[in-house]
């Protein structure tokens, strides 16, 4: 059995340093464009920041054990992610959204560039702690 503490502690630090950055990207394109409603932008960078906690929480569960248990993981993951990542979206451009159509492409490609982000940071991140127990052998095939 693996403590994947450190891991997703250091994780969790440099995912909060990334959602800090991306507030700050966003709040600097807010002052340039001021037409465009950004605001909404906000909350899916904290929605983001939750699912790729989540996700990397639930794929370290496997780590360590054996290759069958953390495939389980990293695919039900793999998986919550896609879910909730289409589902906000959905539900956003479903409910919440603004009726004028050109509004909405600031958001709908930022949330799509938000989702690339954080999931290759999240899959980098997962493959760099992983990268010690391939070395040692310590997965073993049970």
């Amino acid at each position: 059995m693996c403590n994947f503490a450190a891991p997703m502690k250091k994780f969790s630090l440099k995912i909060i340093l990334i959602s800090a950055i991306c507030y700050a990207i966003v709040y600097g394109i807010q002052m340039l464009m001021p037409k465009w409603d950004m605001r909404p932008i906000y909350g899916a960078i904290a929605f983001y920041l939750f699912i790729t906690l989540l996700v990397f929480y639930i794929s370290m569960m496997g780590v360590g054990r054996n290759n069958k248990l953390f495939i389980k993981a990293f695919m039900t993951g793999l998986t919550l992610h896609l879910m909730f990542s289409v589902g906000g979206l959905a539900v956003w451009l479903v409910f919440i959204r603004d009726k004028s159509v050109h509004l909405n492409i600031p958001f709908v490609v930022s949330y799509l560039l938000l989702n690339i982000l954080f999931t290759g940071f999240e899959i980098m991140s997962l493959i760099t702690t992983l990268r010690p127990f391939s070395k040692k052998n310590e997965i073993s095939e049970k």
